[in-house]
């Protein structure tokens, strides 16, 4: 795996099964065929369609080399799924915690995640409905 993208695998690999399955839509909707989608990823077509039916959710192995096998716009908009998901995750987190210095290191911890995944994608400084 490239090296660039090791970060990003690291915070992938923090994502729930629905958004797992959710990064390899992206793909589809972005013009990949499945059986495009499951040479880039080594899994077979049969497994693509199960992550879509979900009825099973990609390994974090399976979905870096998703991301480091696909163009550089697609692979934008999913790592910009991925943030949006880790963000999101992260806000609903804090809401649920009573106020203590676990709580900030969790935060600042989960945010260094997300901004790993945004350092990967040229859309640090637009919205996510912007690129998604």
């Amino acid at each position: 795996m490239a090296q660039e993208l090791q970060g990003v695998c690291e915070a992938i690999a923090l994502l729930d099964p629905k958004t797992r399955r959710r990064l390899v839509e992206i793909a589809l909707e972005n013009g990949y065929a499945a059986k495009d989608v499951a040479a880039i990823m080594g899994v077979s077509p049969a497994a693509v369609s199960r992550y879509i039916h979900e009825s099973l959710s990609p390994s974090t192995e399976t979905l870096c080399k998703m991301i480091h096998g696909i163009d550089p716009e697609t692979r934008t908009k999913i790592l910009a799924e991925a943030a949006y998901a880790l963000w999101s995750a992260l806000e609903r987190l804090l809401q649920a915690l009573p106020p203590s210095p676990d709580k900030m290191l969790l935060a600042e911890r989960i945010a260094d995640k997300v901004s790993i995944i945004l350092a990967e994608t040229t859309i640090s400084s637009r919205s996510r409905e912007e690129v998604v």
